[in-house]
């Protein structure tokens, strides 16, 4: 485990102020921090924003999502939303299969700006009792190897927390994740990303478009309708396979926003509010429980490897972490071994559909075009290829 520079060492902890700190307020930490905050636990829950605020992302959220949310009483959207029906999966030359997505009494599957989604369930932390400092966390408080809090910046300097336990819930540039583990992960670990908004012409349907492309293999380009009238647009490719080709993010989205039946949707009106980001793309051997400290969403690479979605992996990983927190809380032992029951609980709910997926990402790196022609062959229900078990994105409700 590496020590973060800026973190004192070996310092005899101060009596925590808090049981649980959670770093991050997006949906991992947000619903931790709920759940935890429901059962009685003091939370402090910091990010270096405040909210509303903007994040890039696709911004699907599965039908999975919604129903995990129950267990931390979100029982209801009470947000803007676009209730998506379809999912189209497209090539070149026109190819194309499209399948219905089947909802559930109330609930679906649904395109929401992370803005007002992450927002929501922010809010709903705080209203379970969770406490929130808006904190820029620079990395853990050791004592020894025991992560015994957090050290950041604040409005007023410097700053430092202490608690029981840290989740680290940080995102895909976790300063936690990164003095906890070390080294930075290698290029075919990540995948890069460019989102825009574009409002258009043409009424949209209910229908989600992943454009699986010659020129973004392996990654797939999107058309997400936010409204009738408005998409989430977008380009993701992993990043070793980027390096090796010519065009900027923003060439490639443009290149695909020109086909034909985009332009005609689009009309004249331009990308608004262009954003890059990493994506931290899941694999089995990242080490994500630590004494005292567990890393949590993106923060933990809980991001689906073909897909790259994460906002249902970051919910369930949230619910995992607080579930092993609350058993380490009660039986008094916050170590590695105390903590471990995380992994235990995360695997249970999330590795036997991540299996699949990794093996197909790790094909991909010799033949990159291997996932785009197993799913533009799915069929309406089922896996798209049944020797590599690779389900249509979204079919299940979660990735």
């Amino acid at each position: 485990m590496a020590k973060a520079q800026t973190n004192p060492a070996h310092r005899p902890p101060r009596r925590p102020k808090s049981d649980v700190i959670v770093v991050g307020a997006g949906p991992a930490g947000s619903t931790a921090a709920a759940m935890l905050a429901r059962r009685g636990v003091r939370v402090l829950l910091v990010d270096r924003e405040s909210f509303p605020r903007p994040k890039a992302c696709g911004d699907v959220v599965p039908l999975g999502c919604f129903v995990a949310l129950r267990e931390i009483g979100l029982t209801e959207i009470h947000f803007p939303h676009f209730r998506i029906g379809q999912v189209a999966l497209q090539g070149e030359e026109g190819a194309e299969r499209r399948f219905t997505l089947a909802p559930r009494p109330g609930l679906g599957t649904c395109v929401v700006p992370r803005s007002i989604f992450d927002e929501a369930l922010f809010h709903h932390a705080l209203a379970c009792g969770a406490e929130y400092r808006r904190l820029n966390i620079r990395g853990p408080i050791l004592h020894g190897s025991q992560v015994v809090g957090v050290a950041g910046t604040g409005v007023r300097g410097a700053v430092e927390e202490y608690g029981r336990v840290v989740i680290a819930a940080d995102g895909a540039t976790s300063a936690m994740a990164r003095a906890l583990c070390g080294a930075d992960r290698r290029d075919h670990e990540w995948a890069v990303a460019l989102r825009a908004y574009v409002n258009t012409d043409a009424q949209l349907d209910d229908a989600i478009e992943l454009a699986f492309l010659d020129a973004v293999q392996p990654g797939y380009a999107w058309f997400f309708p936010v409204t009738n009238h408005r998409a989430n647009v977008g380009i993701g490719m992993r990043s070793d396979f980027y390096r090796r080709q010519p065009h900027t993010l923003a060439e490639l989205l443009t290149g695909y926003l020109g086909r034909p039946e985009l332009a005609a949707r689009i009309g004249r009106n331009a990308m608004e509010e262009p954003k890059a980001w990493p994506v931290p793309l899941f694999h089995f051997d990242k080490p994500r429980v630590f004494p005292g400290a567990l890393l949590a969403g993106d923060a933990g690479g809980f991001v689906h490897p073909i897909t790259a979605a994460g906002i249902y992996p970051a919910i369930i990983t949230g619910l995992c972490a607080a579930q092993a927190t609350l058993d380490a809380l009660a039986a008094g032992d916050l170590s590695r071994a105390g903590l471990a029951a995380y992994d235990t609980h995360w695997r249970q709910a999330l590795a036997d559909e991540f299996r699949p997926a990794v093996t197909a990402s790790r094909l991909s790196t010799a033949f990159p075009h291997l996932v785009a022609a197993a799913l533009l062959h799915v069929q309406p229900a089922g896996p798209a290829n049944p020797s590599l078990k690779i389900d249509a994105p979204f079919a299940g409700g979660k990735f």
